[in-house]
């Protein structure tokens, strides 16, 4: 099965409906046991800070619990954030799986009110 990429077109996209959240927050977890996630974690980083979001590394998971896809974390001390809203959306209408929930334990330490976590784990 072929490593995900996306497409110029796809990429132009997906930074044109976030620009709308300038400044928005987002801690990068990759799965650092998958060559194919970690390079594509980069991938929509670079997507993040084109379209001038504050994107950041915040490491490596391993072990048992390894999402498949984009996994969005928000903390539930706060609404749902439009900002995940749109990041979900625009994601999936390029064909990546992707979900979306209030954080309930899973990733707290990385996730403060406002900050998107996200977990960007192997394709399959």
């Amino acid at each position: 099965m072929a490593d995900r990429h996306l497409t110029p077109e796809q990429s132009r996209r997906i930074v044109e409906s976030l620009r709308a959240h300038k400044g928005q927050r987002v801690n990068i977890v990759e799965n650092g046991d998958s060559d194919e996630a970690r390079t594509f974690s980069r991938e929509i980083q670079a997507l993040l800070d084109e379209a001038e979001w504050h994107a950041l590394p915040a490491g490596r998971f391993e072990g048992s619990r390894k999402p498949k896809g984009v996994f969005l974390l928000i903390s539930p001390e706060q609404p749902m954030l439009p900002a995940a809203e749109d990041l979900l959306s625009a994601l999936t209408r390029e064909g990546i799986l992707t979900f979306l929930q209030l954080d309930k334990g899973f990733g707290s330490m990385y996730t403060p009110p406002g900050t998107i976590l996200m977990f960007v784990g192997p394709k399959t």
